[in-house]
């Protein structure tokens, strides 16, 4: 798995404007292309801050997911309200494993 650990630097008093677009408007949109919204935080200490996480099985899906969303209807309508609460959303670190992550089944230690 690919994942984006996304930090964005919000203009003062619109972090909660961000978190309700993005929850009403792009969570399900982006999980009907192939994406995983894996979770959002709130920086308690840094009320300009929004972190998220988000999902791809590989590259390829994601660069065909991204397109997907960035050129879709969804973004072309609300995309501009959720750039307009932020001062910079460069912020993205591209993740993936470096050792599998063992799975582990229930019956044993």
């Amino acid at each position: 798995m690919i994942v984006e650990l996304r930090r964005y630097t919000l203009r003062a008093g619109r972090r909660d404007e961000l978190i309700d677009l993005f929850d009403r408007e792009f969570v399900e949109t982006q999980e009907e292309l192939g994406m995983a919204v894996l979770g959002q935080f709130r920086d308690l200490d840094r009320p300009d801050q929004f972190v998220w996480l988000r999902g791809f099985a590989d590259m390829p899906s994601r660069r065909t997911a991204l397109t997907a969303f960035y050129t879709g209807p969804v973004w072309a309508k609300h995309g501009p309200a959720a750039n307009d609460t932020m001062l910079d959303f460069d912020n993205v670190l591209l993740l993936r494993e470096i050792v599998a992550v063992p799975v582990l089944d229930r019956g044993t230690r």
